[in-house]
């Protein structure tokens, strides 16, 4: 859509005399150029419904304006950033809709719901709302009409896209449902280990966790130098497409999943053996070493080595035997 001439992002900022917030990990992006490329990276959201996680004073917003979505909600929890974002809002003819809110606390299955009534409606154009098979994404992804968006502050980063792919893990729930895909800004470190493949430096908890639920794939770096203020690392661009879950991942249940992933990677310097020993039912190193060569583990392997389909195998097993 076309946005009426407004004032800049940058001369926003110092009407209403905002700065950045080190606490709540804010680093604004205002180079048009690369939060155009961040939609870009999103695919076409013509038509469809995206949701904006840390709108701040709304340049990301801009670019997603531009991109023609049928409807935007933007989530902000900075008082702050509101009256910017709202005179976007009142530019939009009814497209964007502010929501004062912490993106880890709001109700993703209402603001969902929404979403779907408005895909749905017909005097507010044709689509109507679908999850179908992409042709244009890994094998046993789907493609929404439904986008998640954000430049996510970096201290919520983790414990979000955690949130996340546990509400994709939950197929009953209007998320698991509709599966948005994701395309997130987070420190490229955590995007790093969000994109691990097993047996390199940064495989982790949250590789495995990320990579059961989404086919995570890095897009590209934000320079740090980009972001105001510029911090002390660089930004990762994030896609990640919502998995068709088969029966085993339907079947893992998420907070015991985690916490066997957590116990597995306490020690990830160490052979696996010793961390599962740890666990309840196992208690002792000879009947970790037993579990593990059962089920055709090398005891001896570190926690990164093993796939994320491994990693599913012992976490169902573990379960099986001792929950």
């Amino acid at each position: 859509m076309k946005i009426l001439p407004m004032p800049t992002i940058a001369e926003l900022l110092r009407v209403y005399g905002v700065r950045a917030v080190k606490q709540l990990s804010q680093n604004f992006l205002l180079d048009p150029s690369i939060t155009d490329k961040f939609v870009r990276t999103a695919g076409s959201i013509q038509g469809r419904v995206v949701i904006e996680v840390g709108g701040g004073p709304g340049s990301l917003t801009r670019s997603i304006l531009k991109a023609g979505p049928r409807k935007l909600f933007v989530i902000e929890r900075d008082e702050r950033m509101i009256p910017m974002l709202q005179m976007l809002a009142d530019a939009s003819n009814g497209v964007l809709e502010v929501i004062h809110g912490d993106a880890l606390s709001i109700n993703y299955n209402e603001l969902l719901q929404q979403a779907v009534q408005v895909l749905s409606d017909p005097t507010n154009g044709t689509r109507t709302f679908s999850v179908e098979e992409s042709q244009h994404t890994p094998s046993k992804t789907v493609e929404s009409d439904v986008h998640i968006i954000g430049n996510l502050p970096f201290g919520i980063a983790t414990p979000l896209i955690v949130l996340f792919m546990r509400k994709f893990s939950d197929t009953s729930s209007l998320f698991g449902q509709c599966k948005p895909k994701l395309t997130l800004c987070f420190q490229r470190e955590v995007g790093d280990r969000l994109c691990a493949p097993p047996s390199t430096k940064a495989r982790c908890r949250l590789s495995v966790i990320a990579q059961t639920y989404a086919y995570v794939r890095p897009s590209f770096t934000i320079p740090s130098k980009v972001f105001v203020p510029a911090p002390k690392v660089e930004g990762a661009v994030i896609s990640c497409y919502p998995r068709s879950l088969d029966e085993r991942q339907s079947l893992l249940d998420f907070d015991s999943f985690e916490a066997f992933l957590r116990a597995g990677f306490q020690s990830r310097r160490r052979f696996l053996r010793h961390p599962l020993s740890k666990l309840p039912g196992l208690g002792s190193v000879a009947e970790a070493d037993a579990f593990l060569k059962y089920h055709s583990v090398d005891p001896n392997t570190r926690p990164f080595n093993l796939t994320t389909h491994e990693w599913m195998h012992l976490a169902h097993a573990y379960n099986k035997l001792f929950k």
